[in-house]
């Protein structure tokens, strides 16, 4: 799942994980995969467990970055799409 990448990658430490993290974006940010997490309601966003996230900086800078990206391009693709589905939803980072 999902879920377990997040938290097998938060055992190896912060700045290892924080590679898996910004992969895991990458790949929610991929505008061919958007379609299908999309269609299927599928987020590649929940694999990060952000509140065990010990970074500060991390969950009060970059992780809002990263969801902001990914719910505008949601939204872009859906407007494109005619707007079959709702973009996002949001995490807490705190």
């Amino acid at each position: 799942s999902w879920r377990s990448l997040g938290e097998n990658h938060i055992r190896c430490g912060f700045h290892r994980y924080r590679k898996a993290v910004e992969r895991i974006a990458k790949i929610a940010l991929d505008k061919k995969l958007v379609e299908v997490a999309i269609d299927y309601n599928i987020d590649p966003l929940d694999a990060v467990p952000v509140s065990r996230i010990d970074s500060r900086e991390f969950r009060a800078h970059r992780w809002p970055q990263i969801e902001s990206a990914v719910v505008e391009l949601k939204r872009k693709r859906v407007k494109l799409k005619g707007g079959r589905s709702t973009p996002g939803k949001s995490r807490s980072a705190t």
